[in-house]
């Protein structure tokens, strides 16, 4: 097991997983609230899956971050007051799910380091050297004795190889041995088999089911699957726009592939907006909240 205990594994998931959010008011309040929206659903979607660990992750950095826009410049503006709300609530229900998920992580960590423990002792100690097969049987002594004997007056007789003695052999001397591995000796197994089969090996290659979040390195990069014709449609779509010279946006929505790491784009979302030649501002985007949440997916891009 990669942690000691279940406290030291949920420990490590916030320090790994988890970093302080950082809020600059140069950026507009509501894209911030948008990456908030993302974000709590997509914590859902890990509770709604049964992944404890992974929705602690997700409620956690949706808590951070939802804390840290307090300190945004335009944070008592009154027109952010509804999303200010609505956070507020949603805040409330994740702290209540993360204090219901913090001992129930512990408690499944703990119990697969017994689990761990037990299959450990189970297994054959690698510094203990095998016994010798029981051989107290005196007459199967003298018959061994006396065909190492006779396999010894063999090898004298035969031709020295090194001195020549291959001239007198003939060609065909070895064509009728019959080879047979003893029943007293067990070769020993090639490196590859061998490091296959040892216990101590096959424990660190053991996969705890909980340790592998961390695989995963926290910045690594999450692939998007993007339909081949979504820019060729969007194109088509934005034509009228495009020819008076007049800039269109398209929300790029989808859900995460919990099996592929990945996440995919189902949706482009084109919400009521006003453009020009270099800027688009989108309007009423409560209902694209509300697109949103009746498909279930999340803000992926524009």
């Amino acid at each position: 097991m990669k942690f000691k205990s279940g406290e030291e594994f949920v420990k490590n998931l916030v320090s790994e997983y988890c970093p302080e959010p950082t809020v600059s008011s140069t950026i507009r309040l509501e894209t911030y609230y948008k990456k908030a929206h993302g974000m709590f659903h997509q914590a859902l979607d890990f509770v709604k899956q049964g992944n404890d660990a992974r929705s602690y992750i997700e409620l956690m950095r949706y808590a951070q971050l939802v804390m840290a826009l307090s300190a945004h410049n335009s944070y008592s503006q009154k027109q952010y007051e509804k999303d200010k709300n609505l956070n507020k609530r949603r805040l409330n229900n994740a702290v209540t799910k993360l204090e219901e998920l913090k001992p129930r992580l512990v408690k499944q960590y703990n119990e697969e380091i017994k689990r761990e423990q037990q299959r450990l002792q189970q297994q054959p100690d690698d510094n203990v050297e095998p016994s010798a097969p029981d051989m107290a049987d005196d007459d199967d002594e003298e018959k061994l004795s006396q065909q190492q004997q006779q396999q010894e007056q063999k090898e004298e007789a035969a031709p020295d190889l090194a001195n020549g003695g291959a001239q007198n052999a003939s060609p065909n001397r070895w064509n009728n041995l019959k080879i047979e591995s003893s029943p007293y000796y067990q070769p020993p197994a090639s490196s590859k088999k061998s490091n296959a089969t040892n216990p101590q090996q096959a424990s660190h290659a053991h996969n705890n089911q909980m340790d592998a979040i961390f695989k995963k390195p926290p910045p690594s990069l999450t692939p998007i699957y993007v339909p081949e014709d979504l820019v060729s449609g969007f194109v088509k779509y934005a034509e009228s726009n495009t020819k008076r010279d007049i800039e269109t946006c398209g929300v790029l929505t989808g859900k995460y592939l919990h099996e592929q790491d990945a996440y995919i784009i189902t949706y482009v979302i084109i919400p009521k907006q006003k453009g020009s030649a270099n800027t688009v501002q989108t309007l009423h985007e409560e209902e694209l909240i509300g697109v949103q949440e009746k498909y279930g997916v999340i803000t992926l891009g524009w």
